[in-house]
C-alpha cells in the first residue's frame, strides 16, 4: 500500500489536520480519504498543496540551515514538519501550541542572531534538541519528543 498523507489521521472518524488548522473543525469525507489521503494522490489534495509554511524565523530552521549546511528540506526538518502537522495538531491544543511556537521562534532567533557565538549556538540546538527529538519520533515516542522540544523552547525564550 502506498504511504498515506501525513496530515491524515482517524479521531473517531476521519481527520486531518489541517483542515483542524485552518477551519478548526478536522472533520473530512470519506471520499477525500478515499481519493487523498491514503497514499495514492495526497500530494493532489487542495489542503495539501496550500498547506502554509512559515516564512518567519525559526531556530530549527536555522540550527539545521545555517549552522549544519543542511537543506530546507532535509530530513531532520521533514520529520519534524511531519510532527508538527500530525501529532502536535492532532492534540487537543495543539493549534495553540504551533501558534505559540511561531509567535516566539522569530525572537529566539534575533536574540542568538546578536551573541557573537550564534553558529555555536545553533549548532547546540542541533545536537541537543533537534537530533535527540528525530530520534525519539522516529521510535514512536511522540510524548518524549514534544516535552523536550517545550522545554527547550523554554530554556532559549530566556537567552
Amino acid at each position: 500500500m502506498a504511504e498515506e498523507c501525513s496530515y491524515y489521521y482517524y479521531d473517531n472518524g476521519y481527520s486531518c489536520a489541517l483542515k483542524r488548522e485552518k477551519e478548526g473543525n478536522s472533520t473530512i469525507d470519506s471520499d477525500t480519504v478515499h481519493r487523498y489521503c491514503w497514499g495514492y494522490h495526497y500530494e493532489d489534495c487542495p489542503r495539501y498543496k496550500n498547506r502554509v509554511t512559515s516564512s518567519r524565523p525559526c531556530y530549527l530552521t536555522s540550527a539545521c540551515v545555517e549552522a549544519m549546511g543542511l537543506t530546507d528540506n532535509c530530513h531532520e526538518l521533514e520529520v519534524l514538519r511531519s510532527f508538527r502537522d500530525g501529532y502536535i495538531l492532532s492534540l487537543p491544543n495543539g493549534v495553540d501550541e504551533v501558534t505559540e511556537y511561531y509567535c516566539c521562534a522569530p525572537t529566539i532567533v534575533d536574540r542568538i542572531k546578536k551573541q557573537a557565538n550564534a553558529k555555536e549556538i545553533f549548532e547546540q540546538i542541533y545536537m541537543e534538541l533537534i537530533l535527540p527529538c528525530v530520534g525519539l519520533i522516529e521510535k514512536g515516542k511522540y510524548n518524549e519528543a514534544f516535552t523536550k522540544y517545550k522545554q527547550y523552547t523554554y530554556d532559549l525564550q530566556r537567552i
